[in-house]
This record gives C-alpha cells, sequence and structure tokens, in this order.
C-alpha cells in the first residue's frame, strides 16, 4: 500500500513537471509567452508531424516527430517584426470567430477526403490565444486557415527542420 502512494507522488511530479503553464510554453516567460503555435498531424502516408511555437519576441522552438528531418527540439530566433506581421494577418482574417473544431462530422466540414492530416493552429483573438483544429481532408475548411498556417510555416522557417519532405 505503501509503494501506491509513492507510486502515485511521482506520477503526480511527472504530471506538473510536464504540464504548461496557461498560454506559455515550454521554456518560454510569462513575459515572452507563445503568441501562435502550430501542429500539424499524421495522415496514413508520410506527412510531417511536428508542432511549433513563436513568441512575440520572435524566439521559435520546433518539435519534429515523424517524417521530418530533424526530429526533437530545435530553436531559433526569427526578426520580431516577421512575428508581429503575422499577428496583423490572423487580425486581418475571421480566425477569431472561426469554429473551433472543422473535422469529419462537422456540419461545415463538406466533402471529405479520408487520410489526409489535421492541423491544429493557434493565434490571438481578443487578448487571448485561441485554438482552432481542423482536418485538411475537410472541404469545406475557410481557405484562409491553410493560409495564416503556411504564413506560419513561412516564418517560423520549419522547412529546415523539416527537410524535403514537405
Amino acid at each position: 500500500m505503501q509503494w501506491r502512494r509513492a507510486l502515485v507522488a511521482v506520477m503526480c511530479g511527472v504530471v506538473a513537471a510536464c504540464a504548461r503553464r496557461d498560454g506559455v510554453a515550454e521554456g518560454a516567460s510569462s513575459s515572452d509567452p507563445v503568441v501562435v503555435r502550430l501542429e500539424r498531424g499524421p495522415c496514413r502516408g508520410s506527412c510531417p508531424v511536428y508542432s511549433v511555437a513563436l513568441t512575440r519576441s520572435g524566439r521559435v522552438r520546433f518539435v519534429g516527430e515523424r517524417h521530418v528531418a530533424d526530429t526533437g527540439r530545435r530553436e531559433r530566433t526569427v526578426p520580431a517584426t516577421a512575428v508581429s506581421a503575422l499577428l496583423g494577418r490572423f487580425d486581418a482574417t475571421t480566425f477569431a470567430t472561426t469554429d473551433t473544431a472543422i473535422m469529419q462530422d462537422h456540419v461545415r466540414c463538406g466533402a471529405y477526403i479520408t487520410d489526409l492530416p489535421s492541423t491544429t493552429l493557434s493565434g490571438p483573438a481578443r487578448d487571448a490565444l485561441r485554438t482552432v483544429r481542423y482536418d485538411r481532408g475537410c472541404a469545406g475548411v475557410p481557405r484562409f486557415l491553410e493560409g495564416l498556417a503556411s504564413a506560419v510555416d513561412s516564418v517560423a522557417q520549419t522547412s529546415k527542420w523539416i527537410g524535403g519532405t514537405k
């Protein structure tokens, strides 16, 4: 019985250590929080699976999981002006009011193609970080979402870590 309590205590510590603070990615400070985050999910083929987060100051954190040239954590810095321009692109769209999940069974999905990856995009909306998840197999996904996701990739220069797989 004593070992169970010890195991529970250790597991709680691990979970607490791994958890993200509200709106702040691991390694980012509360004075330089993540303002944009992109996650590319798996497909049945060799789609790159990774996440990338950007802070207002230009800090970029990439985590490559599968089908990328560089797996694991990578970091770089990009000009803060590039991040600012990216935030302006979010503001110029209806991102703040778009449905938060457009997946296969969603009314806005429309015609559906199987085996395409999902994308999760987090960005600014009324002074908070808003997350929209969409399935790239849904014909009804607003085009601006993939445009924003591509802009995040461009500003973060993820192609250097993804390699020729994208």
